[in-house]
């Protein structure tokens, strides 16, 4: 049995592997999501769960395969964000591809989340 603390820190890691399946969903929809949201909320609705620098954060409610898919996909949308102006219009950004690249790495960061899917919120899930 987890003690309770413990028990409440890893429903929180859940919910933030949630939050991130989430965010991911969105990259993968590419320019939609874009247009959707407009340029600064593309990055910054991330970066709420995702540092602008370095490592993700440990959580233990992913795998091992689920942190290096998200290091490759968060290295690259480090890229994209350090890259581009911090202002842009929307269709000028889209033309420099990182739409399109951010969105097929975000659909291949999702295979390796898709095995579990979603964790619960409410209990403890140790799948």
């Amino acid at each position: 049995m987890i003690e309770a603390s413990r028990e409440d820190e890893r429903l929180v890691d859940q919910r933030l592997r949630n939050r991130l399946i989430e965010q991911l969903e969105s990259f993968a929809e590419g320019r939609a999501h874009l247009y959707d949201v407009g340029y600064a909320e593309y990055f910054e609705s991330f970066f709420d769960f995702a540092p602008y620098e370095g490592e993700m954060p440990s959580n233990a409610a992913t795998t091992i395969s689920e942190r290096q898919a998200v290091a490759v996909f968060l290295a690259l949308a480090q890229e994209a964000c350090a890259t581009t102006p911090g202002k842009m219009p929307e269709a000028d950004f889209a033309r420099t591809g990182w739409p399109d690249r951010l969105a097929v790495a975000a659909g291949q960061c999702l295979e390796a989340f898709a095995a579990r899917g979603r964790l619960s919120e409410d209990s403890l899930d140790l799948t």
